[in-house]
């Protein structure tokens, strides 16, 4: 019927964004004909909002009723509707659909204040929807990611407006710093020649927060860049928007320069500002502060449950293969770490998070001990 057509047609939509995971319709039609609500769902199936709605008819009109729930408090963050005719009804599918996208886009994935200013960086929802698909692939952060974002950003930087220009510089440059730090350069030198290049490119622009912390952060890692002068940049980046990618990436300066409180606490006010962590982005960097913080047990508070989540970032689960084997829980090490390895985890960037400088290292014994091969990574 028409209620099945629109549910199809929100699926297709939003299967468009790879920073969400949509259920099937098969799936969907199961969990709206067994009765599963509220945090069960969360917990069968991993996941954070439920689009709900009607379809009512008076005569040869109707009209289609939208919300989408969060279920970890039972709020509506969104809702709309729309009356139809016969010779309407797809047109307003589509609209219902696209309308649903862009608030999930724009509020329900990477917070209200960080999404609308991106979205305004762009002429149209197809194109901040470009730019989200290739930011989440980008911060998949393994090979899979890298090579399917450098094929987004190909397009991505046709239709990036001219009076944002900085985004030129400042989208390829973390481009280049991925495909380094993974280990993909077939000419380090010259990629790091580029690298710098975008970086004093975008550096021009001196009202973004984005030049700043790209600097910062490229600076330190590659180019010589002392902690004071990093922590300089990445205050003025906070001070200039503070966005949640700033803060993950202040978060990152703090930790590499030994100060984990600050990294751990502006972690923290990250995740209050995003509604949902895709793909446990700024969960997995927290997890690694706690850890050098000496906050072991923090880490269980923090994840809980949701270890258990089919998405969890393999850098997390390296961590609790380490902790469970630690702990004599072999069977649940082995688990831990072999879900890391389907994932496609990096073990360098893992190495980089929890700063290992050594294979001798507590964390990497325990892990080579489970059967973990380094160089297959």
């Amino acid at each position: 019927g028409i209620g099945k057509g629109v549910t199809e047609s929100l699926i297709a939509t939003l299967s468009k964004f790879v920073g969400v995971t949509v259920l099937s319709s098969s799936t969907s039609y199961h969990v709206a004909e067994s009765g599963i609500a509220g945090m069960n769902l969360k917990t069968a199936f991993g996941i954070d909002h439920v689009v709900s709605g009607t379809v009512q008819y008076l005569g040869d009109a109707g009209r289609i009723n939208l919300e989408l729930v969060n279920l970890d408090d039972g709020t509506v963050s969104w809702s709309d509707k729309r009356d139809f005719t016969a010779e309407s009804l797809f047109r307003v599918q589509d609209e219902l659909s696209q309308l649903l996208l862009a608030d999930l886009a724009i509020n329900a994935v990477v917070g209200v204040n960080q999404g609308a200013n991106w979205a305004n960086s762009f002429n149209t929802i197809e194109d901040y929807m470009l730019f989200l698909n290739w930011r989440q692939e980008w911060r998949r952060l393994n090979r899979q990611g890298y090579f399917a974002s450098e094929k987004l950003l190909k397009q991505l930087v046709k239709v990036i407006p001219q009076e944002n220009s900085a985004w030129l510089y400042v989208l390829p440059a973390w481009q280049v710093f991925q495909k380094i730090t993974l280990g993909l350069s077939i000419d380090k030198e010259a990629d790091l020649k580029e690298l710098k290049n975008l970086v004093e490119r975008a550096s021009e622009t001196t009202d973004m927060e984005e030049p700043y912390i790209l600097s910062a952060i490229v600076g330190f890692y590659f180019f010589g860049l002392q902690c004071d002068e990093a922590i300089s940049k990445v205050t003025t980046a906070i001070q200039l928007g503070g966005s949640v990618d700033t803060l993950s990436g202040a978060a990152r300066i703090y930790g590499v320069c030994g100060d984990y409180a600050r990294a751990i606490e502006v972690s923290k006010q990250a995740l209050i500002r995003v509604p949902h962590d895709a793909g446990w982005s700024i969960t997995r960097n927290l997890v690694a502060y706690y850890y050098l913080n000496g906050q072991e047990d923090e880490v269980q508070a923090l994840i809980g449950d949701n270890i258990n989540a089919p998405d969890m970032h393999g850098e997390v689960l390296f961590y609790f293969a380490y902790a469970s084997e630690k702990r004599g829980d072999l069977e649940k090490a082995q688990e831990y770490l072999d879900r890391a390895k389907q994932a496609g985890t990096s073990i360098k960037n893992f190495k980089r998070s929890f700063i290992i400088k050594s294979d001798s290292h507590d964390i990497m014994q325990s892990l080579e001990r489970l059967g973990l091969d380094q160089t297959s990574f």
